[in-house]
């Protein structure tokens, strides 16, 4: 397992874990963004705000599940936008099944990691069951979900994913259409030492 990089807040003491996020070797097959739904930049609006259709915060603890968690929160609000409820998935099913889907073996599952190709790949193809069916216990962190999750899953799947580039109209475009995304950027080791 690489060396664990934390961020800690230096009025609480209270350390963040950071580097969940893997870098996909694997070509993405999702659909562009860009193919179909860009505006141009003179067609944005000033401000995009979200967060009235977003649950809660949720805190991944000491874990590197970033990347589930942060898949959870934008397809939570997904979710609230098609019913006007709020519905807590799974994050913790998806952060185990991503890692299989980025080829990690269940005998030797550890926390170190996902890519977000293949947290949507396992939101096509497994879907998500419920937190409170599958709650966040980083205790069970490795552990595979147990079967009833994954026939609730099925009754949560995704229809498509897609692959936003990297442009900053892009971005902008995504969101005024009310489309959240998840993202990474890479950061040198000594980024968790930086003094404030």
């Amino acid at each position: 397992m690489a060396e664990q990089i934390y961020l800690v807040n230096p009025t609480t003491g209270k350390r963040y874990r950071i580097g969940g996020c893997k870098l996909s070797t694997t070509p993405v097959d999702e659909p562009k963004f860009a193919a179909s739904r860009m505006f141009a930049d003179k067609d944005l609006p000033p401000l995009v705000d979200l967060r009235s259709m977003m649950t809660a915060v949720e805190d991944q603890k000491e874990t590197n599940a970033c990347v589930a968690n942060a898949l959870a929160g934008a397809y939570e609000f997904l979710i609230k936008v098609d019913t006007k409820k709020n519905i807590d998935v799974s994050r913790l099913f998806i952060y185990y099944n991503a890692r299989v889907k980025d080829g990690m073996s269940e005998e030797n599952m550890e926390d170190d990691g996902c890519t977000i190709l293949g947290a949507i790949k396992t939101l096509k193809r497994d879907g998500c069951c419920k937190e409170k069916l599958y709650p966040y216990n980083i205790k069970k962190i490795n552990q595979k979900p147990p079967a009833y999750c994954y026939e609730e899953a099925k009754k949560y799947r995704i229809v498509d994913g897609m692959a936003v580039a990297v442009d900053l109209n892009e971005m902008k475009s995504c969101l005024a259409q009310k489309y959240p995304f998840a993202f990474g950027i890479r950061l040198f080791v000594s980024f968790g030492e930086a003094e404030t």
